[in-house]
């Protein structure tokens, strides 16, 4: 079993960003409460994130309304577990996208630079 440390985010609205910076490598998740229990157990579940390199910030989204966590472990490493965590509110993005996309871009399109 992983140690762990464990940031209780508290009840999330879908959208909401996350921005975590650990200060040694590791893997940093996003996690919901049912699969917290999971996680915790050793069982598969699923979470939002990864690994993470020392002093690099990861910023993970929120997926659905409900109790949300971050857990930051050292991916089988030792030593003292520290991170910043903080949550950052969905801003909204004033902007008229169908003036800037044409109605019809397919995603390869749009990666490819052609329109």
């Amino acid at each position: 079993m992983a140690t762990f440390v464990k940031h209780d985010l508290g009840r999330c609205a879908a959208g909401t960003v996350v921005e975590v910076t650990p200060e040694q490598g590791g893997n940093v998740l996003l996690i919901d409460a049912p699969n917290f229990e999971l996680y915790r157990r050793g069982k598969r579940c699923r979470v939002v994130g990864g690994p993470v390199a020392a002093g690099a910030t990861a910023h993970l989204q929120v997926q659905t309304d409900d109790r949300w966590m971050v857990i930051v472990d050292l991916a089988g490493g030792r030593g003292r577990i520290r991170a910043s965590v903080r949550k950052l509110d969905p801003q909204p993005i004033d902007a008229d996208v169908t003036a800037t996309v044409p109605t019809r871009v397919s995603a390869q399109q749009l990666l490819s630079g052609r329109r």
